[in-house]
């Protein structure tokens, strides 16, 4: 796992410069590429976001909460919190899951309920002393278009397609799903934030796959968190398209190998 750490507020990143533009004249810093992002996807600033959190577990070392939120478009964003026991205030990180082709699983993959139990941060950070929000991903277990819970939709390819759809009915629009990923979650380390336990100055993100893509691109425009861990998600779209490997449906938005 790839861990990018800042010690000192993120924003001086900003200012490096770190490449060539198409005419190999002016310098690109990352501050005209965050810029360049957000206005290409149209992606709001993040603001507070208000949640509910209700426990509904605990052991020595943490409490569990379920905690809902709403998203961009009125919709409802489930999520597991895992908050540790002991001195206050703690460090945290938003764990974005993973894809795996599983769309019936989600923010219980990383809580340990159900799939690989190396997916499962968040009672593993927990008892290290690390707070923990895992919320589901547009189009995966709870927030899947024709049903929900940890179990396959029993129609074949249900799943997929749902997901599929998730990325084409915006692109008919002149949206993307990579905005609305973004937007989820700006709101996830939003909610994270608010919590009173929680130290801002310690607060990160974090993801495998599909997860460590959201973090990445996530970190990119998100001048909150101070650090990211990611892994399984590292490759330019140049790279990719090289190798003839497969680009995932978040990432389809016109334009966006040109600009990065």
């Amino acid at each position: 796992m790839e861990c990018e750490r800042h010690l000192s507020p993120v924003p001086r990143r900003r200012t490096e410069a770190v490449a060539p533009d198409k005419r190999g004249t002016t310098p690109v810093t990352m501050t005209d590429i965050v810029r360049a992002l957000r206005d290409t996807l149209r992606l709001a600033l993040p603001f507070p976001v208000s949640a509910t959190r209700t426990e509904t577990g605990r052991t020595e070392a943490f409490v569990r909460y379920s905690v809902t939120y709403e998203g961009l478009e009125g919709d409802t964003i489930p999520a597991v919190l895992f908050m540790p026991e002991g001195a206050r205030p703690v460090g945290g990180v938003v764990a974005f899951h993973q894809h795996n082709g599983e769309f019936h699983l989600g923010k219980s993959e990383v809580a340990g309920d159900v799939g690989d139990p190396l997916q499962a941060f968040g009672p593993a950070l927990a008892r290290r002393g690390v707070a923990v929000l895992a919320p589901d991903a547009i189009s995966f277990e709870d927030r899947r278009a024709q049903t929900s819970g940890v179990e396959p939709d029993p129609e074949e390819d249900a799943d997929w397609l749902q997901h599929y759809n998730a990325m084409a009915y915006r692109l008919l629009h002149g949206d993307t799903l990579m905005r609305k990923a973004l937007d989820d979650a700006q709101r996830a380390v939003s909610v994270l934030l608010a919590q009173p336990e929680i130290d801002p100055e310690r607060v990160g993100v974090m993801g495998h796959s599909y997860g460590g893509t959201t973090a990445l691109y996530l970190a990119t425009v998100d001048e909150r968190p101070r650090f990211a861990c990611i892994s399984g998600a590292l490759a330019s779209h140049a790279e990719r398209q090289r190798r003839g490997t497969g680009i995932n449906v978040f990432e389809v938005v016109p334009g966006i190998a040109d600009l990065l």
